[in-house]
């Protein structure tokens, strides 16, 4: 009789056994299948992050040069045009607008065209006008052009020049031809001509700034200014002075100083 009860209790034991082993196991499965989701989930967000970076413009790798051969020298009612040369290296791509920031008070830039766009070649030409209102501040300033393309900046300092008078050489001729400042005022000249105002050749010379009347006063030299060469004379004295250029006697202008 108690071998037979031992029996019974033995198969109760087994018994029990199996059911908390079947019970371990049938909870082990919905959290496998917990993990399992929140990986997906994982995954998708991923890859629709991926896509979204891959719809952004390729950004600027590589470098952006600015060139400018002349001096940047404005005065009021003088202004200057001047090629602006643009280079690229590398990777530069981007639709890049222009600007002019540090000009000394008064002056503006203007570009045309205002936006310069890469790839379209390795370099590209823009041209940037200044303009001085009138009393606007004389000085010698450095000022920055950037070219701006989203996240892309690149920029270049340059000398800038604000004067109180300035005639310009171009096409032999001397503009304005009359100029009316008050004394204490420096004048500038600028030449703008290649030698020989665009008659480049053997025995070519330059164009200069001598006074005539009256004779002595200042003069640059004789031929002795070039291409994209600057002289600068202060007058003093209330009266009239006309000049010419002894290389080309035929180039005359006319200073009229006020007291």
């Amino acid at each position: 009789m108690k071998e037979r009860r031992r029996g019974i209790s033995s198969l109760l034991a087994l018994l029990v056994v199996v059911i908390i082993i079947g019970a371990l196991f049938f909870i082990e499965i919905p959290m496998a299948s917990k993990t399992t989701s929140t990986s997906t989930s994982s995954t998708v967000s991923s890859s629709s992050s991926t896509s979204s970076s891959s719809s952004t413009p390729t950004a600027s790798t590589g470098k952006l040069t600015f060139k400018i051969p002349q001096p940047l020298i404005v005065a009021p009612n003088q202004g200057e045009s001047a090629s602006i040369t643009f280079g690229s290296v590398g990777t530069v791509v981007g639709n890049y607008t222009l600007s002019f920031t540090g000009l000394p008070s008064g002056l503006t830039a203007t570009f045309s065209p205002a936006v310069v766009s890469f790839p379209s070649g390795l370099t590209s030409t823009v041209t940037v006008t200044l303009a001085a209102a009138s009393g606007a501040t004389i000085a010698n300033a450095t000022s920055t052009i950037t070219a701006t393309a989203g996240s892309s900046v690149y920029t270049q300092q340059f000398p800038v020049q604000s004067v109180g008078a300035l005639v310009l050489i171009q096409g032999n001729a001397f503009t304005p031809n009359s100029l009316t400042v008050s004394a204490g005022t420096k004048v500038y000249w600028l030449d703008l001509d290649v030698a020989g105002g665009g008659e480049a050749g053997a025995g070519a010379t330059g164009h200069d700034v001598t006074s005539t009347s009256p004779s002595g006063l200042f003069s640059s030299g004789k031929g002795n200014l070039v291409q994209y060469s600057e002289y600068g004379f202060t007058f003093t004295a209330a009266g009239t002075v006309s000049y010419e250029s002894q290389a080309q006697p035929t180039m005359t202008g006319q200073i009229t100083v006020t007291g």
